[in-house]
């Protein structure tokens, strides 16, 4: 396990560069970046949620708001798993509205007591809608100001679109003694392809590729060290998070649970950002401000962007087993 935690900060020294859709709280938001993580949790039900803001010192905030929901043995199938993934991300002075609904399936496959490997797979919806007319051109400047009365000469075929999705992801968990784990899982977005043009132009877009690994190290009795890393792929595009957190165990007694986290991440040529975060009982509650290094940071001044993000997983009560003895008749 040291090894492990070890190898991920070297992959430091790794340069790459990434644009996306993306969350710095990647491990909160797994039904985003693998299909197969889909019921991966200790408990039956989780709901999860995360709202991002950025380059509010730039432009018009970009603003991405995710929700999911989790559960295990739909319908009674024992070691399969259901979820459903929303996304909703507006973006600039243009109002570009993405909106994303993903139903996802996932299946358990268990090669011992500690050991799981998982498959999963996710169909869903995606609809982009630009708004035009909240935009300013050069065509309408005439001279002395702008003028909105003007023709902007701009013309879209289509200011809204929709497309249907395929994506297919695998998992593999590995429970150690104690509180030593080890997870890792890869997903494959839109599979097909679709076209995403707003003109009749082909405009594919591509594949996108994801890589997530963490582990948890137990220091000691109140300690815990949990290194993790996303990767992700989307045709020239590159992304590398890697960073880790410490955990401060508060409580861990029957049926009560108190945790404090805090740690650092870097998105390589991007940004970094500092983390903080509190466990309680079934509660997962996390916050992180980005800070930007990238190009922009003549305009941005290094100030990237606040995410906050909430998690909660219900586990249901179950009564250990009572064996019958029938008492021997003594006569």
């Amino acid at each position: 396990m040291r090894t492990t935690a070890v190898l991920f900060f070297i992959l430091l020294t790794v340069k790459l560069c990434g644009q996306d859709i993306h969350f710095s709280q990647f491990q909160q938001m797994p039904l985003h970046y693998s299909p197969a993580q889909t019921g991966m949790f200790d408990g039956d039900l989780r709901f999860a949620g995360i709202q991002r803001t950025q380059w509010k010192s730039v432009t018009t905030p970009f603003v991405t708001f995710g929700a999911a929901v989790d559960f295990k043995n739909p319908l009674g199938k024992q070691d399969w798993n259901a979820g459903l993934f929303i996304m909703q991300d507006r973006a600039g002075d243009s109002q570009f509205n993405t909106f994303q609904l993903n139903f996802s399936l996932s299946r358990e496959f268990h090669l011992s007591d500690s050991e799981t490997i998982l498959a999963g797979t996710q169909i869903g919806l995606t609809q982009k809608r630009i708004d035009i007319d909240a935009l300013k051109f050069d065509n309408q400047w005439n001279g002395f100001q702008f003028d909105p009365n003007l023709d902007p000469n701009e013309v879209l075929n289509q200011e809204g679109i929709s497309y249907l999705q395929l994506n297919l992801g695998g998992a593999y968990q590995k429970n150690f003694d104690g509180r030593n784990k080890f997870m890792g899982a890869i997903g494959i977005y839109q599979w097909s392809s679709p076209d995403v043009g707003f003109y009749n132009e082909n405009a594919p877009l591509d594949a996108r590729f994801s890589f997530a690994t963490n582990a948890t190290i137990e220091i000691n009795s109140e300690w815990d060290a949990r290194p993790a890393l996303m990767l992700g792929l989307q045709g020239k595009f590159r992304e590398l998070l890697i960073g880790g957190d410490v955990r401060r165990i508060l409580m861990q007694e029957k049926g009560l649970w108190r945790a404090m986290y805090a740690g650092v991440y870097l998105r390589t040529r991007d940004a970094g950002y500092l983390l903080v975060g509190m466990e309680y009982d079934q509660w997962n509650v996390g916050l992180s401000y980005d800070i930007n290094y990238s190009d922009l940071d003549p305009a941005s001044n290094g100030r990237g962007g606040f995410e906050f993000s909430i998690v909660y997983i219900l586990k249901k009560f179950r009564p250990p087993t009572v064996v019958k003895r029938n008492c021997p008749d003594y006569l």
